[in-house]
């Protein structure tokens, strides 16, 4: 079963990422869009992570998929990834979000995804 679900609009990534979410326990859903990751997290309440690329085609970035998100499941945790890293900026009330580097390793991958869900 599923325990995060992961939201890039590039499709090589996103498959690349979900793969080693894999690899290292943890299962994952994928969206290559906000509207699809609206979608799956409407029918997959028990998702206890989402991470969005900051930059996403279409009319929604990350940050406005976070708020749409936590509108469906409040309290869901989320985080980030882009090709700034930290560096990115971020809106009012996004503040503390944390946004991995792009391509993100292993070592990063996994601390982050255990430290939300817990050991694989």
């Amino acid at each position: 079963m599923a325990r995060l679900l992961l939201v890039d609009d590039d499709e090589a990534l996103l498959e690349l990422t979900a793969e080693a979410c894999g690899l290292l326990g943890y299962p994952a859903l994928t969206a290559r869009s906000g509207a699809e990751a609206l979608e799956l997290l409407k029918a997959s309440p028990e998702l206890g992570l989402m991470i969005s690329d900051l930059k996403l085609n279409g009319t929604m970035d990350g940050f406005a998929l976070a708020d749409a998100a936590r509108d469906l499941q409040p309290g869901l945790p989320v985080m980030f990834v882009s090709g700034y890293g930290s560096y990115a900026e971020r809106p009012e009330g996004m503040s503390e979000a944390r946004i991995l580097r792009k391509p993100v390793g292993m070592a990063v991958l996994k601390e982050a995804l255990a430290d939300h869900l817990g050991p694989a």
